[in-house]
């Protein structure tokens, strides 16, 4: 729920009268990447509009402002041509009721990479405009006193931000403990949509301490680069700030996000040391059989039961992880062999892959001192920021983890409503559900449906959604009046124009994660469990928490979209992988069997063309001039 990388804009001119609207799919694309069905994208407005009303309550926004709110809390998410898009300038409108705000957004700005196109307002201004107030200086009486309201309860939540996270942690793995074994099978709709609103009351309303803390992240973020910026001595001048940023940011032990992956490596380091299952992975079956083969095998108990242990306690991370359409590990554990033979050869040691990140951190933070090692009083405000940078990262990545175990739960209750409606008839297949919005399934008990019922709307929008594939989408759109007027099936955006590969000989990007490697690109548009990345640097348009287990075994990370508190950025410096985001056209400029040298630390890529199929010989090399 955080802020976007975006692409330069095309702009549409509907109505001259219309609320101007920008549409952007950059943060909220790494979430939800690609095509996403509408019950997800119902339940992300859900979820948005409540917390965000929250938020408001909490930060002192007086309730009458907020109901005055109502249609831009409402509308903070959209779909268009079936992909998820945040309305950036109702955020806006939003932190316009929030004064003394105005500092925090100049760092969402540059944190998560929201840029003004050609002729548009920088937001920041908007902010002012409609607050009423020009930078610096407040034009209404009061407005004073109100912003220090605002730091005064930004300034009390940050002392108790620790215990609230670790409240809000212990909460809500509480609640979802007792909703996840409960048997659904066989319940009435009714009830099973019951225990979803009660998930709601249980889940939701404590949730809007992820954006207090991702305030600080930024705010930390943003003054950790300034103070590694800083040179106090002659000897510290060849070490980029950059790198030094990234570097004190690795190697954190609290990072629970990483968890699956080391879970996946110690069961490969398991089947390694038994030839019989090692045999099984390597062998050209289905994943499905293999599974079944290793469930009955007398000789695979330890291997089957870690295996049986990772599913229980990881296996709602995956890709796509957040779309209930999408199959988890639970649903489909067989899914587990396709990540197993991408690791299995690979040899790696998540104990050894820890200590190496916790020696680079160690020697990271050591120069960090040094830099201040003068002057006490800025040497204790240095370890305050880098702590506080370390703890709001961290806790990030940490309460995204929780939000993904409560959407596999979510995803058992959504089936099991799908089996319920399709044993009445109110569906004609079970997963038809996924074509539904959640107030319709609400509607559907109280008579609130209109004269066609749920079977004739899921079969209208399953036909309207396949022909949503294959479109290329446009990231970002600015527009008067409905972005609809613009768009259509028949008359999607087009991709804004890219030079030919030929022209550029270097891409750049922003770097996250220090390192500089060469090696062959492996170009991944879409991730699904079976495919394989092994030692080549991976370029992909935006990765999600599920592709990690593709990550870990990259020599480099390249991604289209992103910011330095990404998840692809947080992962990649946790990993000690080179990653470069924020890389536009990358998907297009780079071919699988490129030759490519990247450096993490400067954000610079150097193209070699091979020409030829990389899976075969390569015939000629041409460099890119």
């Amino acid at each position: 729920m955080t802020w976007c990388a975006v692409v330069p804009t095309r702009t549409a001119t509907g109505s001259p009268d219309g609320r101007l609207a920008l549409w952007d799919d950059g943060n909220i694309g790494e979430s939800y990447p690609g095509i996403t069905l509408p019950l997800t994208y119902s339940y992300v407005r859900l979820v948005y509009e409540r917390v965000f009303t929250r938020a408001l309550l909490q930060i002192g926004v007086p309730r009458r402002k907020i109901e005055q709110a109502s249609t831009s809390l409402g509308h903070l998410v959209g779909t268009i041509g079936g992909r998820l898009y945040l309305n950036v300038l109702e955020f806006y409108r939003l932190y316009a009721l929030v004064p003394g705000l105005e500092p925090a957004v100049r760092r969402w700005e540059d944190a998560f990479g929201v840029r003004a196109g050609d002729g548009e307002l920088r937001p920041t201004d908007m902010v002012h405009a409609l607050s009423g107030c020009e930078p610096g200086r407040s034009r209404f009486p009061g407005r004073g006193l109100a912003r220090h309201r605002t730091r005064s309860i930004l300034t009390l939540r940050f002392l108790t931000r620790g215990r609230d996270v670790r409240r809000l942690k212990l909460q809500m793995n509480e609640s979802l403990r007792s909703l996840e074994d409960p048997p659904l099978a066989g319940l009435p709709f009714e009830e099973l949509l019951a225990r979803f609103e009660e998930i709601q009351l249980r889940c939701l309303d404590g949730w809007a301490l992820v954006l207090f803390n991702d305030l600080y992240a930024t705010y930390f973020s943003d003054r950790l680069a300034r103070l590694c910026c800083e040179r106090v001595s002659a000897e510290d001048q060849s070490a980029p700030a950059t790198a030094l940023h990234h570097r004190l940011l690795r190697g954190e032990a609290r990072m629970e996000s990483v968890a699956p992956l080391r879970s996946v490596l110690a069961l490969a380091r398991e089947a390694r040391r038994h030839p019989d299952i090692a045999l099984l992975l390597h062998a050209r079956r289905p994943d499905r059989e293999i599974w079944d083969e290793i469930l009955d095998s007398p000789g695979a108990a330890t291997f089957r039961a870690m295996a049986i242990a990772h599913i229980h306690n990881h296996g709602h991370r995956a890709p796509d992880e957040l779309k209930f359409e999408a199959a988890s590990f639970q649903e489909a554990p067989w899914m587990l062999i396709s990540i197993l033979r991408n690791h299995i050869d690979l040899g790696l040691e998540p104990e050894a892959i820890a200590r190496r990140e916790r020696e680079l951190r160690a020697a990271a933070e050591q120069e960090y001192r040094r830099r201040f090692r003068r002057n006490p009083f800025r040497a204790w405000h240095a370890l305050w920021v880098l702590d506080g940078a370390r703890r709001s990262v961290t806790d990030r990545e940490n309460l995204a983890l929780v939000r993904t175990r409560a959407h596999a739960i979510l995803r058992r209750l959504f089936r099991a409503m799908g089996d319920s409606l399709a044993r009445e008839g109110a569906l004609s297949r079970a997963d038809d559900i996924f074509y539904l919005k959640i107030e319709e399934l609400q509607a559907y008990t109280k008579g609130g449906l209109p004269e066609c019922g749920l079977h004739e709307l899921a079969k209208l929008r399953r036909a309207r959604y396949a022909s949503y594939e294959g479109l290329e989408p446009q990231h970002r759109i600015l527009c008067r009046g409905s972005v609809y007027r613009h768009w259509s099936p028949a008359r999607p955006h087009q991709p804004v124009p890219r030079e030919p590969r030929a022209d550029k000989a270097t891409l750049r990007g922003m770097p996250c994660s220090p390192g500089r490697v060469r090696g062959v690109a492996r170009v991944i548009r879409a991730v699904s469990a079976d495919e394989r990345v092994q030692g080549e640097i991976l370029v992909a348009p935006v990765t999600d928490p599920g592709w990690m287990f593709l990550m870990i075994a990259a020599k480099g990370l390249i991604v289209e979209r992103g910011s330095v508190l990404s998840h692809t950025a947080i992962i990649g410096r946790e990993l000690g992988i080179p990653t470069i985001v924020a890389v536009e056209g990358a998907t297009d400029r780079i071919e699988t069997g490129d030759e490519i040298e990247m450096d993490g630390g400067t954000g610079e890529i150097l193209v070699r063309r091979l020409a030829g199929n990389y899976a075969g010989e390569v015939r000629a090399t041409q460099f890119l001039v």
